[in-house]
């Protein structure tokens, strides 16, 4: 448990780029992706330059995920560095932006699935291009 971040400049986009930085769990203990969870502190889709997401994948028998966008305007994550953190306490992530909370989740709030998160993840860092989500 605790806070885990990063201090990213973002690539100036484009269609089909795909920053992140996310974690996948060290062992697999509740079976094969989502059900053992993926956290994704930080992802970005490049024709989206103003916009980040934060999100959680998890399930038991089907993808289920929860997540929020963060979205700067009129300024691209490419100009400057920020901070992107999660906190990660036992049944509770917190989402942070540059110090800002933005987006909260609890086992509470995944019904009857299992919360795979109060296990050990590791970190990915990585620039993907092309995909279906960012095209």
């Amino acid at each position: 448990y605790g806070r885990f971040e990063a201090r990213i400049r973002l690539p100036i986009g484009g269609h089909g780029i795909w920053p992140a930085f996310w974690m996948l769990p060290s062992e697999w203990i509740f079976g094969g992706w989502p059900a053992s969870g993926e956290i994704d502190i930080m992802e970005n889709i490049g024709r989206e330059p103003y916009t980040i997401h934060g999100t959680i994948h998890y399930g038991n028998h089907a993808h289920f995920y929860q997540g929020k966008s963060v979205d700067l305007k009129n300024v691209p994550f490419s100009v400057d560095y920020h901070t992107f953190a999660v906190d990660r306490e036992f049944n509770s992530i917190r989402f942070i932006l540059d110090d800002v909370v933005y987006f909260s989740v609890s086992a509470d709030d995944i019904g009857d699935n299992t919360w795979p998160f109060n296990e050990k993840f590791y970190f990915l860092f990585n620039l993907a291009v092309g995909g279906y989500w960012p095209g």
